[in-house]
């Protein structure tokens, strides 16, 4: 599992969000205190799968898709929390607006 993290270039926090888990989750994962089950799982899976097929086919392209997936999972975490405002930014004026009528 860290070594997955690791290769993608991800904080334990960033692995975590990414996965929508608790940071202490991806820390009980990599001590092998417990594993990723459901969705997880099968995602953890896919990109194992992934990365460890074309790092083995062509080194220097599995790097650079190692790379990619990392800067991809980082974005995804970034538009999620960017959401995430402005859905209680949208709350907030909704309920602004019920106290004002």
């Amino acid at each position: 599992m860290k070594e997955l993290r690791t290769s993608l270039k991800l904080s334990q926090a960033s692995f975590a969000r990414a996965l929508n888990i608790a940071v202490f989750t991806v820390g009980r994962w990599e001590n092998g205190r417990s594993k990723p089950t459901g969705l997880q799982a099968e995602v953890l899976r896919g990109l194992r799968s992934v990365v460890a097929r074309v790092s083995e086919r062509a080194p220097m392209i599995g790097e650079k898709l190692q790379q990619g997936i990392g800067n991809l999972l980082a974005d995804l975490i970034l538009k999620s929390q960017i959401a995430e405002k402005e859905e209680e930014a949208a709350k907030s004026a909704n309920a602004n607006d019920e106290d004002a009528s």
